[in-house]
């Protein structure tokens, strides 16, 4: 261990040319393995992580696997093909336009007042670059910056086409300055800035084309098909929910390992929420047992995958089982619900984006059936509505809605958002701070202050 050999003249290299071969056996020394004898230094690192609680032990938890009675009754959206991988050209588009904010978010104050004619600053607009500015542009630089975006963004698909690049950045794309500070090429620092602005709008450009034209892909393939165990929002039968412990919580791996052991206390734990191992939620509609809660987990710096409910999440699955259990439905109508993962599971694409929402609800009355998929989070930090993927969701399902419905009339998808912001805190943010609670609902945002379990069942009706 801690053996290094210098080279060469110190470069870390081997020695010797065609020119100037290496001395006799140098070779050999250049080549050397270095081995320890009764080394024991990983065993010894192995116990520091061990007693400063890094080190983590994997455990397999066994979940209860979803009734096939219940599977039957149940439809799900999916693709006809696996993978989205027509290529995608890059090209200006007259629907889908780019922003870039470069303005300064200082407001200065003058005797109380912003700065500005009237005591008011006027708010900078968006311009679009200019002549001078696109002269600047060093295209072959962006068009490599682009195509290492696309590899980090693994959008493989995703063809950038020299002829297209100008077009779109004179025509499609808008910047937003200072006036004291103009994107002209005046000065070393200002091609930069125009170097930098010119990749990242023309970066939020590619997102929003690349995510319009899936969109479009979906529209095209996605059908409906039964629900089954092999749907990729169950953990595998074989794995189960995957913990990560730090081998210093002892009771921790041991309680988990009790489970795993002892057959009737697990299938005890699948149907209740009593006792706190492991830290979850009990709803016995969900498709499968059980729902862990994340904070928990996390406070115990344990790691699950699939992973657990976030506290907004764990307050919806509350808030519809307390409902539920006063009696909301009606005889002939059946509720079930699926966590749907993030990236792995079930996603819609639109040019604001590509929304995953958080759960899958199924409304079964008689032969008919709702398919509503519901994202409850904070929303203080939300985008506008028109660029938020998860708010626009329910837009997004009309058309797909309106062609499903020639071969499943009695199927219907729907999708809500549950805001954990109070209203009174998100109105001003929406509407010039004008819009009123139905003005929410009727953007299918709802709030977890009011009932909004009601509204989310009974809507359509």
């Amino acid at each position: 261990r801690g053996v290094r050999l210098k080279g060469a003249g110190m470069s870390l290299k081997r020695g010797g040319s065609p020119s100037a071969p290496p001395a006799a056996h140098l070779s050999l020394l250049e080549t050397m393995n270095i081995f320890g004898v009764e080394a024991n230094f990983i065993a010894k690192f192995r116990k520091m992580l061990e007693q400063e609680g890094v080190w983590k032990e994997t455990l397999r938890l066994p979940t209860k696997p979803p009734e096939r009675a219940a599977l039957k009754k149940l439809l799900v959206p999916e693709y006809s093909e696996e993978e989205f991988t027509d290529p995608v050209l890059l090209a200006a588009d007259d629907k889908i336009f780019a922003e870039l904010d470069l303005s300064s978010s200082v407001i200065r104050m003058v005797g109380g007042a912003a700065a500005g004619a009237g005591g008011a600053a006027a708010a900078p607009t968006a311009r679009p670059f200019s002549p001078a500015a696109l002269s600047a542009v060093r295209w072959d630089k962006l068009r490599h910056r682009l195509m290492d975006y696309r590899v980090r963004a693994e959008l493989w698909n995703l063809v950038f086409p020299w002829e297209n690049l100008e077009e779109i950045l004179r025509e499609r794309c808008r910047v937003i300055c200072d006036e004291d500070s103009p994107l002209e090429p005046t000065s070393r620092r200002n091609l930069r800035r125009i170097q930098d602005a010119a990749f990242a709008v023309m970066r939020k450009y590619s997102d929003k084309f690349y995510n319009a034209r899936r969109g479009e892909w979906e529209l095209e393939n996605i059908r409906y098909a039964p629900l089954t165990e092999g749907h990729a929002n169950f953990p595998e039968a074989e794995v189960g929910l995957e913990l990560r412990v730090p081998t210093s919580d002892k009771e921790f791996i041991r309680g988990i390992q009790e489970l795993i052991h002892d057959r009737p206390k697990l299938e005890a734990m699948w149907d209740s929420d009593s006792g706190s191992m492991p830290p979850r939620v009990y709803f016995c509609r969900h498709l499968y047992q059980p729902l862990l809660l994340a904070e928990e987990l996390k406070n115990r710096e344990i790691e699950a995958s699939p992973p657990g409910l976030n506290k907004g999440e764990a307050d919806f699955v509350r808030d519809l089982r307390r409902r539920l259990r006063d009696g909301l439905l009606g005889s002939d109508e059946e509720v079930f619900l699926l966590r749907n993962q993030s990236r792995a599971g079930l996603g819609f694409h639109g040019e604001a984006g590509g929304a995953y929402p958080d759960f899958i609800l199924w409304v079964r009355r008689g032969k008919r059936q709702r398919i509503v998929f519901i994202e409850p989070h904070g929303m203080i930090h939300a985008p506008a509505y028109a660029n938020d993927p998860r708010a626009l969701l329910h837009k997004r399902l009309i058309p797909v809605n309106r062609k499903l419905a020639k071969s499943f009339p009695n199927v219907k998808m729907d999708s809500f958002v549950v805001s954990r912001t109070p209203f009174s805190d998100l109105r001003p943010k929406y509407g010039n701070g004008c819009w009123t609670r139905e003005d929410f609902a009727a953007k299918h945002i709802l709030f977890a202050e009011e009932d909004y379990i009601a509204r989310i069942l009974r809507d359509g009706e």
